[in-house]
């Protein structure tokens, strides 16, 4: 999902951040909650921020002469970031 573009479940800045990203090569960030309750999309920021959660980031490119050069994505849980 995060190769494709699907953001999950980020704020609107962030999701700005990774449209532009993807030009740029700037870092990109998904977020995704994992819970039973299939309407946890109807709560708030806040109470979403409590179901256990993975953040899925690709590394910003490293060297000027590739600027889309990205080989290190990582997975973490959400209290690791």
């Amino acid at each position: 999902m995060h190769q494709a573009g699907c953001w999950g479940d980020v704020c609107k800045k962030d999701r700005a951040m990774n449209n532009r990203g993807l030009i740029t090569g700037a870092m990109l960030m998904s977020t995704f909650r994992f819970s039973s309750d299939i309407l946890i999309v109807k709560k708030s920021f806040a109470q979403r921020s409590q179901v256990p959660t993975l953040l899925v980031i690709t590394d910003a490119a490293m060297d000027s002469s590739k600027p889309l050069d990205r080989h290190v994505t990582m997975i973490l849980c959400r209290e690791e970031y």
